[in-house]
């Protein structure tokens, strides 16, 4: 975001907070999705759902760091008032669009996020559609699409090349997301009416409950549309490649509101540190779920079949 917009982070040392809290809290919750699996003790389910909702207050602060950035390029570019700085933003990027509608649709998956990983609310919605719906807001929108619009960077700054189709820019990005939030609609509402997910034939040979009908004709929808959009950008993107026009690159125009050197280095940029404690709570994490299926109870894996 700062690299689209031409001014820094609003803060470093937040970022280097979410980022830390991310490695301690992120990647020990794996048994989160097991919260229905018996032979787990009920105790440490509680855990790992303690641990998922932490996760939570690294989003938000990357959210508010964002969000403040935002304000500070739109007040930086003469945007006044309350959200005068709002209409000041370059809206017509194809790379900042990209990004802010990513950030939208992470809002979304973020809400949803916190019911899968709630010990109770998740057996509502454990391996229904609702969980595709979930993963299509996050992995599928807020991860895809920001990679996909900070290519028009890249192309840019690494390759030199100019866009080509450039009057379609603004159209995958909206397409997408307009997709993505079709699809991941229809698919928590067939969820949440109990429509499984990884099956072959969502129709059920046409026994599919009348409930779930609408839903998945809105995801269809939703589904050619942001494919569509997919599609534009490989065509722009490859086609930039191979014919795009050469430029020449200039210095961006960094509009530095607040000038800070980076300061000496604090245990938050000791990535040893944090990793040696990560390492740690996933051993406690997941030690408790490792005995109650293994040594009290007994059991052993499941051996490998042929097919």
């Amino acid at each position: 975001m700062p690299k689209a917009l031409g001014v820094p982070l609003f803060s470093d040392t937040m970022a280097k907070v979410s980022f830390s809290i991310f490695i301690l809290a992120s990647t020990p919750v794996g048994t989160h999705h097991q919260l229905t699996d018996p032979g787990i003790n009920p105790y440490v389910k509680y855990l790992q759902t303690l641990l998922t909702l932490v996760v939570a207050t690294p989003s938000m602060l990357t959210a508010f760091n964002i969000i403040a950035t935002l304000e500070r390029a739109g007040r930086a570019r003469g945007g006044g008032g309350l959200l005068g700085w709002l209409l000041k933003l370059p809206w017509r990027d194809p790379a900042f669009t990209g990004l802010i509608l990513a950030l939208i649709a992470f809002g979304s998956g973020g809400i949803s996020w916190i019911i899968n990983g709630s010990y109770q609310l998740n057996n509502v919605v454990h391996n229904t559609a609702w969980i595709v719906g979930h993963i299509h807001t996050t992995v599928g929108t807020a991860v895809a699409l920001s990679f996909m619009a900070y290519t028009y960077v890249l192309l840019r700054d690494l390759y030199g090349r100019k866009l080509i189709l450039e009057s379609l820019s603004l159209t995958v990005p909206t397409q997408w997301f307009i997709g993505m939030t079709l699809f991941s609609i229809g698919y928590y509402i067939a969820g949440l009416y109990g429509s499984p997910r990884k099956t072959s034939d969502v129709t059920f040979a046409g026994l599919m409950p009348k409930e779930w009908v609408v839903p998945m004709q809105i995801a269809a929808i939703g589904a050619f549309i942001f494919a569509t959009g997919g599609l534009i950008f490989l065509v722009q993107f490859f086609g930039s490649l191979a014919s795009g026009s050469r430029i020449t690159l200039a210095q961006p125009a960094v509009v530095m509101m607040n000038p800070h050197s980076p300061g000496k280095a604090t245990i938050l940029d000791r990535i040893s540190i944090l990793v040696i404690v990560a390492v740690v709570i996933v051993i406690i994490a997941y030690s408790g779920a490792l005995y109650e299926l293994y040594i009290a109870r007994g059991l052993s894996p499941v051996p490998p079949l042929t097919p």
